[in-house]
């Protein structure tokens, strides 16, 4: 934030301050792709919460992606590129690129 003191003034800071806490809150699914492979790391998802998507194409080939289990149209991502979308999480059990699985429970636990 040292570097942003002169340009940001104290409301901006604070605004800037809540928005980065705020993105802690948010459950991420990443998906990496390489040449060998997925690797997929994914935290605890709610129904109705907003969860981060990111996918990485980390190798040398366009990459076909279909995330249509998820509301999203099949695209396209770049070598070395990244993708992040944001999904409003729905209760079921969704299909991730690897074959594995991304599971909402339809209640929230206590």
């Amino acid at each position: 934030m040292q570097l942003l003191g002169n340009a940001l003034s104290l409301d901006n800071i604070a605004n800037l301050s809540r928005y980065v806490e705020s993105l802690g809150q948010i459950p991420l699914v990443e998906l990496v792709y390489t040449d060998l492979g997925w690797s997929i790391t994914q935290e605890s998802v709610a129904k109705g919460q907003t969860v981060q998507m990111v996918v990485f194409n980390d190798s040398f080939d366009e990459l076909a992606l279909d995330l249509q289990a998820f509301g999203f149209a099949p695209t396209t991502i770049s070598p070395m590129d990244t993708l992040v979308l944001e999904w409003i999480a729905e209760a079921g059990t969704f299909l991730l690129p690897d074959n594995g699985l991304l599971a909402v429970p339809a209640e929230v636990k206590k």
